[in-house]
């Protein structure tokens, strides 16, 4: 468009850079020569980010959040486990006694959900306890703890990038009517849940729909 052609002429002008993975991204560069600013020196914590450089490359964790979790929930001296869900797990919104207070529920989850920015292995457990915040129930708790018990067992765990990476792995999951609720396909793309409206369609067809947007998603991930 255009107006975006003489909006982006204009950035680039003042020393801009263009993101290749997302058009609207635009970096500056020389930012010294236009405001006062000071080096703070190599990031380390940031939000509840928590960042460490090694010889094997970039390691962000979120440990001390993952910690003040549990300790907002009194439950730091749980038992942890190995896994944040069951083999075969499903939950349904008829499963339990609804819960008293749901605030509780809500909260944990929502806490769960920036946690997921560098704990990529819970995604899958958390994209389904987080299905039930308008009516939560006992059962629904109970998965929710679970999950603070793998936690609690994995503080460690973080995303390392590599130096040199050079090579982007995709893994694609679906599963046939998974939900118990309203029967629709469950697909697990990479690190990311979601529930599609595509249960008209053959086992074949959409299972290539779904490597396709693993595929696209690759390539943005690769340029980011």
């Amino acid at each position: 468009m255009a107006w975006y052609e003489k909006f982006a002429d204009a950035l680039i002008s003042l020393d801009f850079k263009p993101s290749l993975a997302d058009p609207s991204l635009f970096i500056i560069i020389h930012l010294g020569t236009l405001f006062a600013i000071k080096d703070l020196g190599a990031l380390h914590f940031f939000l509840g980010l928590q960042v460490t450089r090694n010889v094997k490359g970039l390691f962000l964790s979120q440990t001390k959040y993952a910690i003040d979790i549990l300790q907002k929930c009194n439950i730091v001296g749980i038992k942890p486990c190995t896994s944040p869900c069951p083999a075969n797990f499903k939950l349904s919104a008829s499963d339990g006694d609804l819960l008293a207070n749901p605030t509780e529920y809500r909260s944990l989850v929502g806490s769960l959900h920036y946690l997921t920015w560098t704990r990529p292995d819970i995604s899958f457990a958390f994209n389904h306890i987080c299905q039930f915040m308008h009516a939560p129930t006992t059962a629904h708790l109970q998965a929710a703890k679970r999950v603070l018990r793998y936690i609690k067992g994995t503080l460690g765990h973080g995303i390392i990038f590599s130096q040199g990476f050079n090579a982007l792995q995709g893994y694609t999951d679906v599963e046939w009517a998974g939900n118990p609720d309203d029967r629709r396909w469950s697909c697990k793309l990479q690190w990311r849940w979601s529930k599609l409206r595509l249960n008209s369609v053959g086992a074949d067809e959409l299972v290539l729909v779904i490597v396709g947007g693993s595929v696209g998603s690759g390539f943005v991930d690769g340029w980011l």
